[in-house]
């Protein structure tokens, strides 16, 4: 019942508009934040990875449209950010 709970709220997330979705963006250079002491990671909720392509060509950024099949070089598979919001480190 745990999982089924889980996967419920996943699929309500993707299907949810964001009216502010630049709070949401982790601070730093990649998709991720440490938060705490125990490193814990607080990954970006719009990163996903396109499983039909390359791994080295898979990252999507969903609150931008932003693919890494699209553009050269994009490195949105190795969680590097490409949208610029809250890269002050």
């Amino acid at each position: 019942m745990k999982n089924y709970h889980r996967t419920k709220m996943k699929l309500r997330g993707k299907r949810r508009k964001f009216k502010n979705k630049k709070t949401l963006i982790p601070k730093g250079l990649y998709c991720y934040e440490w938060v705490g002491e125990g490193g814990d990671i607080k990954y970006c909720p719009f990163w996903r990875v396109d499983k039909a392509n390359h791994y080295q060509s898979n990252g999507v950024c969903l609150a931008f449209n932003k693919r890494d099949d699209e553009s050269y070089g994009g490195l949105l598979w190795d969680k590097v950010k490409e949208c610029d919001i809250n890269d002050d480190v």
